[in-house]
């Protein structure tokens, strides 16, 4: 075999093991890197993963929920104080043009918790959710019945109100660290574990200032889940 066809062989293994690396650490970035219990323990958490994806998923949904039903007042404690405002601005936005945005037909898929650290005095999470939802918008449009008068009628605007549309976020939320996650309420005796709300889970007393708690502060769009 002469020099040349060596030399050829071995320049095609060098490319097929440089392709083979590339596609290696290509699929490896897609992979998410979630955080394990073990991780959580050694930052003295006494709740498990699952607990947390749990707990702060469903807190996303009810963000949501309050959201579609204006209860400021629910959200003015689980949200930051910015995404608060932004949402005040928008929703001042769509009454201003007479519009009306809908979500509705929420299914709940994948949560994973793939972030969770400490920088300075803030602990920050960061959960990827995947689900779907009917989103849509209504708004007031003149039409002419049979006798050509003219009348106003709600009708959908935008999206569609029959179709389900795939969502995933990262999601990220903060809290002020603290060493005691655990706050026996003075009224009714529970301990509130993973605590997201200024008030008591077991009898709506106020019993936390609202730093100390989770609070959700915004989303980006993303798809590395797929």
């Amino acid at each position: 075999m002469s020099i040349f066809m060596i030399l050829i062989i071995i320049f095609v293994l060098i490319f097929i093991g440089a392709l083979l690396i590339y596609i290696y650490l290509k699929n490896d970035e897609k992979k998410i890197k979630e955080v394990d219990d073990a991780k959580l323990s050694r930052m003295g958490k006494k709740y498990t993963k699952i607990e947390f994806e749990t707990t702060m998923s469903s807190l996303y949904f009810e963000i949501l929920d309050s959201l579609g039903n204006e209860d400021y007042n629910n959200l003015r404690d689980i949200v930051s104080d910015q995404e608060y405002n932004k949402m005040l601005t928008e929703k001042k936005d769509e009454k201003d043009k007479n519009i009306i945005n809908k979500i509705t037909n929420i299914n709940k898929g994948v949560v994973k918790l793939i972030d969770f650290k400490i920088i300075n005095d803030l602990e920050v999470a960061k959960l990827l959710v995947e689900y779907s939802d009917i989103e849509y918008a209504l708004g007031n449009r003149e039409e002419t019945n049979e006798e050509g008068e003219t009348e106003i009628k709600q009708v959908v605007i935008a999206g569609d109100d029959t179709k389900q549309i795939f969502h995933e976020y990262i999601l990220t939320f903060v809290r002020t660290r603290t060493d005691n996650e655990e706050i026996k309420c003075p009224t009714c005796g529970y301990t509130n574990h993973l605590l997201t709300k200024s008030k008591c889970v077991g009898c709506d007393t106020l019993i936390i200032p609202k730093t100390m708690h989770w609070v959700y502060t915004g989303r980006v769009s993303t798809n590395i889940g797929k």
